[in-house]
């Protein structure tokens, strides 16, 4: 068996959240996804609460909250939409999806999702406020595109790539052509 590191527990934690659901994070399915001992998790973690706690911490910095971390701030707003449709359109729905349901049932895992909504909304808001001239117009363009993002986990087979990017500029053709 080979060692492994804190870091790839946590990306196999987030594997078994993903494709088994939390009730699948057990010590036992842990070790048996990863093919080692339990000596090895517990040599990172000292119980499977530690495990929980720095999981939605690291879903946190690396694969939850990160999609608009990498959008530059400096371009206009249509580009900045651009490139967040770009982003979305590669990844897998299932992974928000998974973290949502896990929050359903663990409140750190709601607070986290409580805190990546807030931080996604507040930048949709103000990329649609400033291509709408509208604020009341900007928050519901966030939170329209923002439901259909989360919508396209719960649609089989689910929306990605070239469908999710058409979807989404079709949408974004109800955006008013002049600001006033």
């Amino acid at each position: 068996m080979s060692r492994r590191t804190k870091q790839d527990w946590l990306r196999g934690g987030f594997e078994v959240l993903t494709h088994q659901g939390s009730d699948a994070l057990t010590v036992e399915n842990l070790v048996t996804h990863m093919r080692v001992t339990k000596g090895s998790f517990y040599h990172h973690f000292g119980s499977l609460a530690q495990f929980r706690t720095e999981l939605i911490a690291f879903l946190e910095r690396s694969g939850f909250s990160d999609v608009i971390d990498t959008i530059p701030t400096h371009l206009p707003a249509a580009q900045q939409l651009a490139l967040v449709t770009a982003d979305l359109s590669r990844r897998d729905p299932v992974y928000d999806k998974a973290v949502r349901l896990w929050g359903e049932r663990e409140p750190e895992a709601a607070a986290l999702v409580a805190r990546v909504d807030a931080a996604r909304l507040t930048y949709l808001t103000a990329l649609f406020t400033d291509l709408t001239g509208h604020p009341d117009q900007g928050r519901l363009f966030a939170r329209l595109a923002y439901a259909f993002y989360l919508g396209t986990a719960q649609i089989q087979p689910r929306i990605m790539g070239q469908e999710y990017s058409d979807m989404i500029a079709l949408l974004t053709r109800l955006l008013p052509q002049e600001r006033p």
